[in-house]
């Protein structure tokens, strides 16, 4: 780019006005990709899920896009992330809003913990309990 006296032109060089079709198949091969990434998302998801709750889910089942996978088994919602991998998927433990990811789930114990112990919840709710209400 070359600034003139306030207007700015731009300065090509013969080679990036010769190749710009590199762009175009970059993106027509990630077309073509999709359907793979898609039903392999279905498919790992479905693994995952049967080696850590016994559970067998088909993979046509399993919604997926180009970068996450979601199922839901008996009530839990687990999510598969192309790069970040498996997470569980809850609301807020106070109002019940918004969905929170667990830690990533890599074993039983992780899935445990996302069960048990991981309690999401936004910045301004907190947990309360009723025993102290009548005091005020």
């Amino acid at each position: 780019m070359q600034d003139t006296a306030g207007s700015s032109a731009m300065v090509f060089t013969p080679e990036a006005v010769r190749d710009v079709g590199w762009q175009a198949r970059a993106v027509e091969q990630y077309d073509r990709s999709l359907p793979a990434r898609r039903r392999d998302l279905r498919w790992d998801l479905a693994a995952r899920v049967l080696a850590l709750t016994g559970r067998r889910i088909s993979p046509e089942d399993v919604y997926a896009d180009d970068s996450m996978a979601v199922a839901g088994v008996d009530g839990a919602t687990f999510r598969l992330h192309l790069h970040d991998g498996l997470v569980l998927v809850r609301h807020c433990d106070y109002c019940g809003t918004d969905s929170f990811e667990s830690p990533e789930i890599k074993d039983p114990a992780d899935l445990g913990y996302a069960l048990s112990a991981w309690h999401p919840l936004h910045e301004d709710c907190e947990e309360y309990s009723s025993e102290g209400l009548a005091d005020w």
